[in-house]
């Protein structure tokens, strides 16, 4: 079960949304993409707000609008069917199948409306040629064949699809300015997308491995719906050549087509703060010699660190969630943890001391080498939860007779 609700509640943020299949409805729309008159067809991003109500709503949404003449219609990449058989298993082994449907904007509205989600409409500047080149790209993910592909959190998912889309219709100078750095790692990103969900962002912050610390070019790091307008936002639009266009932007000034729930999207640091509380309540309890109560607090970090070890060694080697790989918060977090429900029995004192000094010391040891820049992995926030617990097991094993600190 704990696996269960971590990887759930990680790997479901960057989840969009649920519903059925409808290849039909995709072929059937797709094909008429193709029939769009371009001097009447606009296309635009739609960015549908991140919400709190399920976990696969914490990271928002993004899919393409064509507004033409025989309609307006919602092309989206981020539908995936939990009850496909071992949907669960494949999940967590990092092998999903989404689906690319298309649906009257108004239906898909609708389904937006009654989650009370806010929806923003950005315009793309595309000239008659370039939208002929959309219509084209639409028409080929119509067919039968490409209804359903095999999904990666950050390689093709419902919002590098569209970049991609755009990268066939505008040309290589797109792809060189979305090149320029972002000046932030995809760590970075996450916590300044997921700010507003602290379970997400702890838990994400620990399952996270070293490969999502490298600083990230805007290509890379549109794959989150909530940051793909501000990667795009300073581009200009191009002409049929693709050449840059000056004084012009790709993308118009936003609308607001619904109102509802727009969470905001900000750095928050939450490991980091929980890690500061943490530290100061155990230096009340230590300045106060509450030993029972330090001895609660003890015991369920311990399980918690354990748990959270084993499902982070699972994660890096058992699945294909590659941003989960090479993980270093094992320098933090370990299996044997869990030996730490012995906290207070007199006979396992040297068990926990040793514990506590193995652990401040291995800890102490990644942050070194985290500083110095050996250790590419951001460590910090990690360091600042875990290593004030292992700091105060070591004080009252040390100084404390476990005879007075009753099981």
């Amino acid at each position: 079960m704990p696996l269960f609700v971590l990887v759930l509640a990680i790997l479901c943020a960057l989840m969009p949304g649920k519903a059925e299949a409808e290849p039909k409805l995709s072929r059937q729309i797709a094909v008429d993409a193709g029939r769009f008159d371009p001097e009447k067809t606009e296309f635009a991003l739609i960015n549908v707000g991140a919400s709190d109500d399920e976990p696969w709503m914490v990271g928002g949404h993004l899919v393409l609008v064509a507004r033409s003449d025989l309609g307006e219609y919602a092309f989206d990449w981020g539908i995936f069917d939990s009850d496909k058989p071992n949907f669960l298993l494949n999940y967590m082994r990092g092998i999903l199948e989404y689906e690319h449907i298309v649906r009257p904007f108004g239906r898909f509205l609708r389904g937006i409306k009654s989650d009370h989600r806010a929806v923003t409409l950005r315009q793309l500047r595309l000239s008659t040629e370039q939208k002929k080149k959309v219509m084209a790209a639409l028409v080929v993910w119509g067919k039968p064949e490409n209804v359903t592909y095999a999904y990666d959190v950050v390689a093709k998912n419902c919002a590098t699809v569209i970049r991609d889309v755009l990268f066939e219709a505008l040309g290589a100078n797109f792809r060189e300015d979305l090149q320029q750095s972002a000046g932030m790692s995809a760590r970075d990103a996450g916590r300044l997308a997921f700010g507003h969900a602290p379970l997400v962002y702890l838990l994400g912050e620990a399952a996270f491995g070293s490969r999502i610390d490298v600083l990230r070019s805007k290509w890379d790091l549109v794959y989150l719906p909530m940051t793909f307008p501000r990667m795009l936002q300073d581009l200009p639009a191009y002409d049929d050549s693709g050449a840059r266009i000056p004084a012009t932007k790709l993308l118009m000034e936003p609308q607001t087509v619904l109102e509802g729930e727009s969470l905001d999207v900000s750095r928050q640091h939450w490991t980091l703060w929980c890690g500061i509380g943490l530290f100061v309540l155990i230096a009340i309890l230590v300045a106060a010699k509450m030993r029972r109560t330090f001895r609660v607090l003890a015991v369920g970090g311990g399980v918690l660190f354990g748990v959270v070890s084993v499902v982070l060694i699972l994660m890096w080697t058992a699945t294909q969630h590659t941003m989960t790989h090479e993980n270093f918060n094992l320098g933090f977090y370990w299996p044997v943890d869990i030996l730490l429900v012995t906290f207070g029995i007199e006979r396992f004192r040297r068990l926990s001391l040793g514990l506590a000094a193995a652990h401040l010391g291995v800890g102490l040891f990644f942050v070194l080498m985290w500083a110095v820049g050996v250790v590419r992995q951001d460590l910090g926030e990690t360091a600042a939860f875990v290593l004030p617990l292992w700091a105060g097991v070591f004080y009252f094993s040390l100084r404390t007779p476990f005879k007075t600190c009753p099981v």
